[in-house]
């Protein structure tokens, strides 16, 4: 049963905006889906995302967190390609050039479209974003 909720998420019929060349289903019994699972080296792991209501952050949407000088606040941003969907970032529209972002670099699951096969997978990649701006007084 597992086996077949994970072969699921790897060849769903989900495609990402932009992906008109993937299979949107394909008819493979459960023995090819995970021969193919396996010659195709996937990991398996426990998605602790699943059944949540989405919302992975306990910070809330527009809560003012900068100072006077540098006035940041948190925003979501929001990727319904990528696990988790959401992650926190720092934006600062009105700050000035004295004021310095902070980045930290998320690593998350990206779904992806393979050209050649049409087949959805998912891989990891690095997302720098803003997390605090600070204020530095002699930045030019």
């Amino acid at each position: 049963m597992c086996a077949i909720f994970i072969a699921v998420i790897i060849f769903g019929s989900m495609s990402p905006p932009g992906c008109s060349g993937c299979v949107a289903r394909q008819n493979l019994t459960d023995t090819q889906m995970m021969q193919r699972i396996r010659q195709r080296g996937y990991l398996f792991m426990k998605n602790k995302l699943i059944g949540s209501n989405g919302s992975q952050n306990n910070i809330p949407n527009g809560a003012h967190a900068g100072t006077t000088l540098c006035p940041w606040k948190w925003a979501l941003d929001d990727n319904p390609d990528r696990l988790p969907r959401f992650l926190s970032k720092a934006v600062c529209p009105s700050c000035n050039h004295y004021c310095k972002a902070i980045h930290y670099t998320h690593t998350s699951l990206i779904q992806r479209c393979d050209r050649t096969t049409g087949l959805m997978y998912w891989s990891w990649m690095p997302k720098t974003m803003a997390i605090a701006y600070v204020y530095v007084p002699n930045r030019k």
